[in-house]
């Protein structure tokens, strides 16, 4: 599911418990960002026709 997607790219980031937050930013765009196999295209594209 995606909220566990996003637990995994946080904790390969997050070196301690307490930082989470500070990285969050970052985790959701890099998922926003990548392209899905299935479709072959960022959840973006999905929804704004166009790549942000």
């Amino acid at each position: 599911s995606n909220q566990q997607i996003l637990i995994r790219v946080l904790e390969r980031t997050v070196e301690t418990g307490r930082d989470w937050h500070e990285k969050m930013h970052n985790a959701l765009w890099a998922y926003r960002t990548t392209i899905r196999t299935p479709t072959n295209a960022t959840p973006a594209e999905l929804v704004y026709g166009t790549e942000i």
